[in-house]
């Protein structure tokens, strides 16, 4: 006959979330509860403990697509090592992690937890734990400044073309994209299966720069062009207006 072993996991802070290598480390405890006759738990050999606190390190896929209004998704599975069901049985004991002497992480909010068993031949507990992004950070550093330089990259056409000021401040802002898309890409982990819209976002404004940049070059390249040798059809001729 199986043993019954209702298991509760208590969450008292996140203590990082590594994006880049998918990990994330938390600080709890599991409270287990069991009958057994021929196991005693003699705390004066343990210099006086009764409880153990837990720092664990688990693997957590990462979905980048909504950065930085995303919502993670991570699973910690405990089960009886070397155990089939038959002989131990891990029940979940309450629908949710419990919060009580959970301390808020700067970076990430408790957005939902739950609490499910595995039913199959093996004995196990999942809790899962949702973790919403604070935005606020990436928001004043990264999204304002890019969509601020989206707006000055239209405004190239607004420096007259004799002044030859336009290609060197178009080519400055398609530098500046190029350095907030390189800040993007090395906070995010490096795969393939999801692509976050911000970086989407920053590829289109790139290449919307680089024409830009060659049209503002054409333009100079036409403005110094001897009229009287070389006379300017009339399409070329919108282009300097």
């Amino acid at each position: 006959m199986a043993m019954n072993i209702p298991v509760e996991f208590f969450l008292n802070s996140v203590i990082e979330f590594d994006e880049a290598n998918e990990a994330l480390k938390t600080a709890g405890y599991l409270y287990l509860y069991w009958t057994d006759e021929y196991l005693q738990w003699n705390s004066t050999e343990f210099n006086g403990a009764e409880h153990i606190f837990l720092v664990l390190q688990s693997t957590c896929d990462v979905d980048i697509r909504y950065f930085p209004f995303d919502v993670q998704t991570c699973n910690l599975k405990f089960t009886a090592w070397s155990y089939s069901k038959e002989d131990v049985d891990l029940n979940r004991g309450s629908e949710l992690i419990d919060l009580t002497e959970y301390t808020p992480n700067s970076m990430w909010d408790i957005h939902s937890t739950a609490a499910r068993e595995v039913n199959t031949e093996e004995s196990a507990v999942v809790f899962e734990i949702k973790l919403k992004r604070k935005p606020g950070f990436y928001i004043i550093n990264i999204v304002v400044p890019v969509v601020l330089l989206s707006f000055l990259n239209t405004f190239s056409f607004v420096l007259p073309i004799t002044s030859g000021e336009r290609a060197s401040f178009s080519v400055t802002v398609f530098l500046s994209l190029a350095v907030f898309l390189t800040i993007v890409a090395s906070s995010l982990p490096k795969n393939s299966d999801s692509v976050t819209l911000l970086s989407i976002y920053l590829i289109l404004m790139t290449v919307a720069s680089t024409l830009i940049v060659l049209l503002c070059l054409v333009e100079a390249r036409l403005a110094s062009r001897n009229m009287t040798e070389h006379p300017i059809g009339n399409g070329f001729l919108a282009l300097l207006l």
